[in-house]
């Protein structure tokens, strides 16, 4: 049980505090919707984004204040009956949709600044949620498999 908290505990506050710091750089050193060039195709763009992926639902904050908070909850509630491979997983969930909420409430949309392509700019918190979906969808099938 320690372990499992360690491992939460650790992974969630090592992200948020990668969240939070990259952001509070970028709204400190580059001013909104300006962009440096790092190299071909990735740039840091500073953007305030009031919706969701994509931009998609502007405007809707209290919503998604709202999901984010019952994420953050439901997540708390539950990882420590969660099966042991999910806990990293939910860690970057819980991390992402709280860095995101904190943006929310003090800024009134998300701080996003990773612009790689023709992909929507992101940030952190983001790619911590994208790299959790990913890490959850590729362990049900592996578990899966071998349960068969």
């Amino acid at each position: 049980m320690a372990n499992r908290n360690v491992v939460f505990w650790g992974t969630a506050l090592s992200v948020l505090f990668l969240d939070r710091i990259t952001k509070l750089l970028i709204l400190s050193y580059l001013p909104v919707n300006s962009s440096i060039n790092l190299i071909p195709f990735v740039s840091l763009t500073h953007v305030t984004n009031t919706g969701t992926l994509f931009g998609l639902f502007k405007n809707a904050q209290w919503i998604f204040i709202v999901l984010a908070a019952l994420v953050c909850a439901y997540v708390l509630w539950k990882y420590l009956s969660f099966k042991a491979w999910y806990v990293i997983p939910s860690a970057l969930i819980f991390a992402g949709a709280f860095g995101n909420l904190v943006d929310r409430l003090l800024y009134s949309g998300v701080i996003d600044f990773i612009h790689v392509g023709f992909w929507p700019i992101f940030n952190v918190a983001d790619s911590a949620i994208s790299i959790a979906v990913v890490w959850l969808i590729v362990g049900e099938y592996v578990h899966a498999e071998r349960n068969i």
